[in-house]
């Protein structure tokens, strides 16, 4: 580390506040005030669309001691402890439990240089320490919080640090907007066409079991349009050999598929052999859908016996299938039939949902629909990839930076070279 950086207590570079409510408060359907949750802080990023909302008396009795302002870090302390996120916005937010806002003492480090410290090794592995403390879960006390060490150089390196990490997170984030917006175009196209039928209102309808359809149209089971891949490897069997894990973690993680040693994989997995669709069919009310695609890779793809893997029989019912899987009605029919005793190790019987009933057009409107969508999927698992490459940049970037052990021209050079190939 340079000699110009310097070794401070978290408690000396900012204040840290905690809600100190003991119950959950009333949330209503939708007004200007968030509560941000546990599940809204994952992978260094705030989550503000999956957020809770309660009325403008709520916010005020929970924000008493201090309002959410754009600048504030926000630390979960406990289940899972650590995970770290930086308020954008001028959004109404405020605190839920098991949460604690970190302001920075701004004559010292910035906010954003505060944020990237919290998602470094050296914090990290401090909080890690206190992993299983607490009379029930992991707990995270501000007393011991605050004398946590964190290393801080001048304000002119801290500016360039957060400058390099914020390019590629900033680049990360427009990618991850990007798909959200492609599904939403595609998801909008497939209700037009497929719900309401708009471009095929001037032609003759008949009646079917699912109500009026076009002339043509026909109402088949899902087992017609797609097969259910059961084939599965024992990674294990294979120690050094290196497989594409999609795991329920790695999809919740951004969506990004590891690649691991079969050494150090536990249990037997589905092979994906062609383009397919993976829907968890593990507790359904938190639904899960992956597109893969499975492009030339030296690399054997695998995925977690969670996912019920659907592979399309016809190729032009691709794009058409993805949102289905998407919809609504696919998505209520399958928590329909969810079936154990807990929430949260709740499945679906794959083979049950085969005879899900829905309306199926003519060939020709498939392949058109194909035609159009099947890009916006394409796109997005592009800006997929592209993510994987940033995050492991960044990844890289982040803990060198934060302990001196790169030059920071060293690092902007590689940062702009990546941007440049993104």
């Amino acid at each position: 580390m340079n000699s110009s950086w310097r070794e401070y207590n978290v408690g000396e570079v900012c204040e840290v506040v905690d809600c100190q409510h003991k119950t959950a408060p009333t949330v209503n359907y939708k007004t200007p005030y968030k509560m941000l949750r546990t599940t809204n802080i994952r992978n260094g990023f705030i989550d503000s669309v999956n957020v809770k909302y309660v009325t403008k008396e709520t916010y005020e009795a929970w924000s008493v001691r201090g309002k959410l302002k754009r600048g504030d870090v926000i630390l979960t302390r406990e289940a899972p402890m650590g995970e770290v996120g930086l308020i954008k916005t001028d959004d109404k937010f405020f605190l839920g439990q098991r949460l604690l806002q970190l302001k920075a003492n701004t004559e010292i480090l910035s906010p954003e240089f505060l944020y990237y410290s919290f998602r470094g090794p050296l914090l990290q592995n401090q909080i890690k320490k206190h992993d299983g403390t607490g009379s029930v879960v992991s707990n995270l006390r501000i007393p011991d919080l605050k004398k946590f060490t964190i290393k801080v150089p001048s304000k002119t390196v801290q500016s360039r640090i957060v400058d390099i990490l914020g390019s590629l997170d900033d680049k990360i984030e427009l990618n991850r907007r990007m798909n959200e917006t492609l599904e939403q175009m595609a998801m909008a196209l497939y209700k037009h066409w497929f719900v309401d039928f708009g471009p095929f209102q001037d032609g003759e309808f008949v009646e079917s079991e699912m109500g009026m359809i076009p002339q043509g149209w026909t109402v088949q089971e899902l087992g017609n349009l797609v097969s259910i891949q059961t084939s599965s490897v024992n990674p294990a069997k294979n120690e050094e050999s290196q497989f594409l894990h999609y795991s329920i973690p790695a999809y919740d993680e951004q969506m990004r598929p590891k690649l691991e040693k079969g050494l150090e994989i536990k249990s037997n997995k589905y092979l994906i052999k062609r383009n397919s669709i993976l829907v968890s069919k593990l507790n359904p009310e938190t639904y899960r859908i992956w597109t893969v695609f499975a492009e030339p890779s030296q690399y054997e793809r695998i995925c977690s016996t969670e996912f019920i893997v659907y592979e399309p029989k016809n190729e032009n019912a691709w794009a058409f299938l993805n949102a289905y899987f998407r919809d609504d009605s696919f998505k209520n029919e399958f928590r329909s039939h969810a079936a154990g005793t807990t929430g949260s190790r709740q499945r679906v019987a794959p083979r049950k949902t085969l005879e899900f009933k829905l309306v199926v057009p003519p060939d020709s409107v498939l392949e058109q629909f194909n035609r159009i969508c099947s890009d916006y999927y394409k796109i997005q698992n592009k800006n997929i990839r592209e993510n994987e490459m940033l995050t492991e940049t960044r990844d890289y970037l982040l803990p060198r930076l934060l302990s001196g052990e790169i030059e920071v021209r060293e690092a902007e050079e590689q940062v702009e070279e990546v941007l440049a190939n993104a």
